[in-house]
């Protein structure tokens, strides 16, 4: 009799053990899914006028960044922070080829040109 007991006790245990292991893997898995890169799904820009574009990205995780804009020539840069799904105008772009990045963090995440004509 009291070697079943015993059994049972060393069952519940291991069974609680068990259980508490689970749960740690759990989060720590949990913890591993959560951590996204903001990533640029789509960036477009579009001429408004002579001077004046406007630009509006869209992330995957909504949140921003920050759009840089460089004339190949004259070396001068445009520079604005972009909100998912916003559009943001810019002002005072002269015509003329440039090339733009997209940084998160410090991070390129897109690049490209654009003509200003």
């Amino acid at each position: 009799m009291q070697l079943l007991k015993n059994r049972r006790w060393l069952i519940r245990i291991s069974i609680i053990i068990a259980c508490f292991i689970a749960a740690m893997i759990y989060q720590s898995t949990k913890a591993f899914a959560q951590v996204t890169h903001t990533g640029v799904i789509e960036l477009k820009i579009n001429t408004i006028s002579s001077s004046e574009i406007t630009v509006q990205v869209r992330t995957t995780d909504g949140k921003p960044v920050q759009f840089i804009m460089t004339h190949e020539s004259e070396g001068t840069k445009v520079s604005a922070t972009l909100f998912h799904s916003k559009v943001t105008s810019l002002k005072n772009i002269r015509k003329g080829h440039y090339n733009y990045q997209c940084l998160v963090k410090d991070k390129v995440v897109l690049s490209g040109k654009y003509s200003m004509r």
